[in-house]
């Protein structure tokens, strides 16, 4: 009898490790030095999560933030956890709902950043998260048999991961919930392999999905133009630009909405001593 070889499923989730490392390295060759600790001049011309810049039209922050990565271990480690959740999401959902969860995920999650994190973000963390989210939709669907084949391990990782974020201040928690609904709620929407996703509980879940994203677009990324922290960060560009009348007018502005905020008026005070000197 002659053996055949098993051929090996490919999952897209590889595709998308690939495309980050890729970025990744382009962004290391791209910067002085030739560093893996990428600097955030580095990560905002690649399209980092940039709050002021996408407020000023830049959406597509939104997206090009998911495929970005500040460091080595970052992408080791998201690239693993993509790796490891990412398998048997697509095998429980299929590839093109597959790619809808973590395209979806990714971008709640960033939405959920730019509305509560003034940071300046990067990661594929979001939509990571939002295959646990696609995870927790499987559990809530069939209970016992989730349990059968995956025990509580999906429940300890969620568990960790959200320890672990509340323990780092340098990770955007924010982002990583926002995304966990976001792939609950994709998942919820698509269904899973073989299910249409015109029956009416999906359908609910798809206009809960989109009227999500519709008003953190269309209230959230206006309204970071009314806060101070608006006027501190198109300020600082300003001053990058060498324009520092434009600098001192945004700082003043800012001042309006934030008469006592400490950061704005030394940062005025240091504009108006260099325009006075000159």
């Amino acid at each position: 009898m002659e053996a055949t070889a098993v051929k090996k499923p490919f999952f897209i989730s590889y595709i998308l490790i690939g495309i980050n490392v890729l970025l990744f390295v382009l962004m290391v060759l791209f910067q002085p030095g030739f560093s893996t600790e990428l600097s955030i001049d580095t990560l905002v011309s690649f399209g980092a999560k940039y709050n002021m810049r996408i407020a000023d039209g830049e959406y597509f922050r939104l997206l090009t933030s998911m495929f970005l990565h500040a460091n080595l271990m970052h992408i080791v480690f998201n690239s693993l956890a993509l790796r490891a959740l990412g398998r048997d999401v697509e095998v429980f959902f299929g590839r093109v709902k597959f790619v809808i969860i973590y395209f979806v995920a990714g971008i709640i999650g960033a939405l959920g950043s730019y509305m509560f994190n003034d940071a300046i973000g990067v990661g594929a963390s979001g939509a990571i998260f939002g295959l646990l989210g696609a995870n927790l939709y499987l559990m809530t669907i069939n209970p016992s048999l989730y349990k059968k084949i995956y025990g509580n391990d999906m429940l300890v990782l969620l568990g960790i991961n959200l320890v672990y974020g509340f323990m780092n201040p340098s990770i955007d928690n924010v982002a990583h919930l926002a995304g966990m609904v976001g792939g609950y709620l994709a998942a919820w929407s698509v269904g899973v392999k073989q299910q249409s996703p015109f029956k009416p509980k999906h359908m609910i879940a798809q206009a809960v999905t989109l009227v999500l994203i519709v008003v953190s677009v269309a209230w959230g990324i206006p309204n970071y133009k009314n806060t101070w922290k608006y006027d501190y960060h198109k300020g600082y560009e300003l001053i990058r630009q060498e324009n520092l009348l434009g600098a001192k007018a945004q700082f003043e502005k800012g001042l309006t909405k934030a008469p006592n905020n400490e950061n704005l008026q030394y940062i005025l005070d240091r504009v108006n001593e260099v325009l006075n000197s000159n």
